[in-house]
């Protein structure tokens, strides 16, 4: 059987190009608030989708990522804090 989840989502988040901290906060169509973590290091992304805080019986959709971000064809110019866009 397939469902479908439909997810509002607000994630604060600290990062530089070299790391990052992440914590989506979702809000589900069946009245359930997941609160997930993510951290970024270089390339690599790895995060779980809902912490299970408090045990739900029916962990939905709940899961964990890892991601490989590479950007081949991306030359952009490393701007300084002084230099500004034109």
């Amino acid at each position: 059987m397939t469902r479908e989840l439909n997810l509002l989502t607000i994630t604060p988040r600290w990062e530089t190009i070299a790391w990052g901290l992440y914590l989506p906060v979702q809000y589900t169509t069946q009245g359930r608030i997941w609160v997930g973590a993510s951290i970024k290091l270089g390339p690599l992304t790895l995060g779980v989708h809902n912490l299970a805080l408090k045990k739900a019986v029916n962990t939905l959709n709940g899961g964990s990522y890892l991601i490989l971000s590479v950007h081949p064809f991306n030359k952009r110019k490393i701007m300084s804090r002084l230099d500004c866009p034109e």
